[in-house]
């Protein structure tokens, strides 16, 4: 899923085609078949939707900055130098990577989600990039008085 944040809307873009846009005061709205935006009837997120948004990425960045971390190395990512830290000791269960801005701010997040079961076949990683901080295409959006 790729998603797009503006100061006024969110965009979530699924790999099914389907787009939803998150307007303040006025919830989900959805791009329906016939090009209309129609109200979202959910009252929860997305099926497929973000376990991580912007906010709760920057919040592990945060967290993690108050651990003990390991300078892993640094690497460009979305045209924007960055530092990549690993918490090696979040939990017995859990290791985190962030890769930082000069500002601090989270571009990229990989957090093993520690599963029960031994394996990497039961490994659950989830992973937040930063692809643009500078989106050129957004496609269709609705109109918002």
């Amino acid at each position: 899923m790729t998603i797009t944040y503006f100061d006024s809307l969110t965009i979530y873009d699924y790999p099914d085609g389907l787009r939803e846009v998150q307007v303040p005061g006025r919830g989900y709205l959805y791009l329906a078949d016939d090009g209309t935006w129609k109200e979202s009837e959910r009252f929860e997120w997305p099926a497929m939707g973000p376990l991580t948004g912007w906010s709760e990425a920057q919040g592990i960045a945060q967290g993690m900055l108050q651990a003990d971390l390991v300078v892993i190395g640094y690497e460009i990512l979305a045209d924007t130098p960055t530092v990549h830290l690993r918490w090696d000791d979040a939990r017995q269960d859990l290791w985190a990577d962030v890769w930082l801005d000069a500002t601090g701010t989270a571009i990229r997040a990989v957090v093993d989600m520690g599963l029960s079961e031994p394996g990497e076949e039961n490994q659950m990683l989830l992973v937040w990039d930063v692809q643009s901080l500078a989106p050129e295409e957004v496609g269709p959006l609705p109109t918002i008085p």
